[in-house]
């Protein structure tokens, strides 16, 4: 527990400066994706598998979302135009940034999902991610399981700002069906070279907060990828896996 008014609580003043500096990094990325979200109507005490409606709502209302009301939808912006953002053309998007960690509320997926998108956007990826039945808890759902046949596509609309492509790709088009190894480490397999991913691509797995290096040796990689070979087909695949709240970026 932070207690602000104890300088010397140094656990306390360390986790302030790491969310401050990772706030620094996101606002000079900022701008880089649409982040619209899409509602399900609550009905019989289970949101999660009953008819979607667009509407829009605030962090309160994820909480205590009520059924009822004009169907409505959203989009926002964090930029008023493309000048005011620091955005890089992007001439293809098959690389890929992986998040999985601890099941949780929409809340705290939207915060994340918002963070890592902007990244995305940034260093000319795309956000592949676990199902919502595997990232969103059931205690958040009156303690009903979450459907497997969900996707992040009924509930968060995430575009880049650049091309209006979506930032999170659906699961189905990475994993089979029936994959169940989303938390191991790795989920992605670089070391086969019949795989799509071979071991030519950059394969970089962060793990319990530890992403800054590894962002600076992405980037690095993301711009020379672009500079001196701009038609390869060979990228990198960055996995990080849970803290990301806690992360030194």
């Amino acid at each position: 527990v932070c207690v602000t008014n104890k300088p010397t609580n140094k656990h306390c003043f360390d986790a302030m400066l790491s969310r401050y500096a990772k706030q620094a990094t996101l606002a000079a990325i900022a701008g880089l994706v649409h982040f619209g979200m899409l509602l399900y109507m609550l009905s019989n005490n289970a949101y999660f598998d009953s008819p979607k409606v667009r509407g829009t709502f605030s962090n309160e209302d994820v909480d205590k979302a009520g059924a009822g009301g004009p169907p409505l939808e959203i989009t926002y912006s964090d930029a008023s135009s493309p000048e005011s953002t620091c955005q890089r053309p992007c001439l293809n998007r098959f690389n890929k940034i992986y998040y999985t960690g601890r099941s949780a509320g929409l809340g705290d997926r939207k915060a994340i999902f918002r963070d890592l998108a902007q990244i995305a956007g940034y260093l000319c990826a795309e956000l592949v991610l676990p199902p919502p039945s595997e990232l969103l808890h059931k205690k958040h759902n009156f303690d009903k399981e979450v459907g497997k046949n969900i996707e992040w596509a009924d509930f968060y609309n995430i575009t880049f700002i650049e091309d209006g492509l979506p930032a999170i790709q659906s699961p189905s088009v990475e994993f089979e069906q029936d994959f169940g190894s989303w938390r191991d480490i790795p989920v992605f397999d670089t070391t086969i070279n019949s795989t799509k991913y071979n071991q030519q691509w950059l394969h970089v797995i962060s793990t319990n907060g530890k992403v800054r290096e590894d962002f600076d040796r992405i980037q690095n990689f993301s711009f020379r990828q672009q500079a001196e070979n701009p038609t390869s087909t060979v990228g990198f695949v960055w996995e990080i896996h849970d803290r990301w709240f806690d992360s030194d970026l």
